[in-house]
């Protein structure tokens, strides 16, 4: 897959669940590696993935997927520009996700937040 090929099956994906199901087909650093051209347009939406996943699934693996995926989306370089760039909507969507996750267990918490 490249950059370009993500974006088109990503598009072509309607609902969060599945979504969800397509992020966690690669590894968390090799996706967000592909992402991260386009990550300011992605950012939110792979956030708001994020927090449907961990709200529907609500078990240790699906909070320790989604941390370990922020954790790889937050090293690629374009990720302090997208954060520059949204809106006060959209960093609700991202406190959120943060604010379901900062009340997991405290080793799941250790991956993301030191």
């Amino acid at each position: 897959k490249n950059s370009f090929e993500l974006e088109r099956d990503w598009r072509s994906i309607k609902t969060y669940k599945n979504k969800a199901k397509y992020l966690q087909l690669g590894e968390p650093q090799m996706l967000a590696a592909y992402f991260a051209p386009q990550l300011p347009k992605f950012l939110v939406e792979i956030c708001t993935t994020l927090l449907h996943h961990v709200k529907r699934e609500s078990g240790r693996e699906a909070i320790s997927f989604s941390i370990d995926f922020l954790s790889a989306v937050a090293r690629v370089p374009r990720f302090n520009t997208a954060l520059f760039f949204l809106l006060e909507a959209e960093k609700n969507v991202i406190k959120e996700l943060f604010d379901l996750l900062d009340s997991a267990p405290a080793n799941l918490q250790a991956a993301f937040f030191n």
